[in-house]
């Protein structure tokens, strides 16, 4: 368990530049975004204020999701036996003495992973919202090609 948590800090700090403490705090807020928008056309500020309101409420609800999925896969690797050789000798090849404990073991680091840069994603606003409006664009592309088809 020592060695999960002293990789994934190293993990995060060196991939995010921050802790791996800062994963748990709360979601960053979009007023410096809002402010922004602001500089450049308050109509358009006052309009999307509602829209800011809406997916900050969302990114907070889904980091609370997250950090409760992270609690939940890291009980799972530390009640999960690690990969352990057995039968070492200069004769003998070496034989894993539970195979599917080190499957599952390798399948919930890799879901503690994923659900770590997902909360990174989520809890940082400047980097959330630039992959929120790819996503969106992405969806109206998809959208728009499937209207376009021609049906006959």
């Amino acid at each position: 368990m020592k060695k999960t948590v002293i990789i994934l800090f190293c993990t995060c700090s060196i991939l995010f530049g921050l802790p791996a403490l800062a994963l748990a705090s709360s979601v960053d807020s979009s007023a410096p975004i809002q402010k922004d928008i602001a500089n450049v056309s308050p109509t358009a500020a006052q309009d999307a204020q509602p829209l800011f309101v809406a997916l900050d409420s969302f990114r907070s609800s889904m980091a609370g999701v997250l950090d409760s999925q992270l609690a939940f896969a890291q009980a799972k690797l530390a009640g999960t036996p690690q990969l352990s050789i057995t039968d070492i000798s200069a004769t003998k090849d070496a034989a894993v003495s539970n195979p599917w404990s080190t499957f599952w073991y390798a399948l919930y680091m890799l879901y503690f992973y994923a659900l770590t840069v997902l909360r990174w994603v989520v809890g940082n606003a400047i980097v959330f919202y630039p992959v929120f409006v790819l996503l969106v664009l992405y969806i109206l592309l998809r959208l728009f090609s499937w209207w376009r088809r021609p049906r006959y």
